[in-house]
């Protein structure tokens, strides 16, 4: 519990954030695919997402990670 406490106090939410869950920001640049009915051997076409749609979803990601974050501090300090 006291690694946990401290691994909390001393890594900050943006270095968190670039550590081991940096996938879901990285994830959030990558295109979307969507169904494409003129073309019936590739149902699937990417579309690039917009540089708003990349904000909002960065946006979305970070509040997603920190709070579970906290959470899963919060559990390990019931938890013992």
């Amino acid at each position: 519990m006291f690694y946990n406490l401290l691994n909390r106090v001393l890594i900050t939410n943006e270095e968190f954030l670039l550590g081991t869950n940096s996938w879901e920001l990285t994830n959030c640049e990558q295109p979307e695919y969507k169904n494409d009915p003129k073309s019936p051997t590739d149902p699937q076409i990417q579309v690039a997402k917009t540089s708003e749609k990349i904000a909002e979803c960065k946006a979305e990601a970070t509040k997603r990670v920190i709070a579970q974050r906290n959470y899963n501090l919060k559990d390990m300090m019931i938890g013992g």
